[in-house]
């Protein structure tokens, strides 16, 4: 259980509604699976991550011990292949939209999961493989994280 002051009050119901049918439907080993949510309260209820962000445990935040090199090369595969599900998903392409270190939570075993998906978007994929997609959307997600390109034009570039 969360408490409600820990709630981020300016989450929307399109929001949480959007994030709640991007995540329902998809599986990987590295994304985060919604349990449940609460539209009413813009509450979105995942699995358990026993160690926190990636963030977290890269700082080493509330003295947690340094993530061994070979677990953080471990964990960058494993977020690489989330991203590539993600982007050949059907029957539309998934773009995350503010992957960052925070995003990126540890179980037990320090395997990684992406999660906060309530930013992607869904990309026209009616197109031939070749083709370059561009989807115009308002720049969203954190500001050291976005994608120049995108932070510039709003144009999310598919190939």
């Amino acid at each position: 259980m969360v408490p409600e002051d820990h709630f981020d009050k300016t989450i929307t119901t399109t929001t949480t509604t959007t994030a709640a049918t991007t995540t329902y439907k998809i599986r990987h080993p590295h994304l985060l699976i919604l349990i449940g949510a609460c539209m009413d309260h813009g509450c979105l209820v995942y699995e358990y991550m026993e160690n926190g962000s990636l963030e977290d445990r890269l700082f080493c935040k509330n003295n947690t011990p340094p993530i061994p090199w070979y677990d953080r090369f471990r964990i960058v595969w494993e977020v690489a292949s989330a991203l590539i599900f993600l982007h050949n998903a059907k029957p539309k392409p998934i773009v995350h939209r503010d992957l960052k270190p925070a995003n990126i939570l540890l179980d037990q075993n320090l395997v990684s999961k992406i999660g906060d998906v309530g930013l992607s978007t869904m990309l026209q994929s009616d197109l031939s493989s070749t083709t370059t997609i561009y989807k115009d959307t308002s720049p969203a997600g954190t500001l050291c994280y976005i994608d120049p390109e995108y932070q510039r034009t709003g144009l999310v570039s598919w190939w």
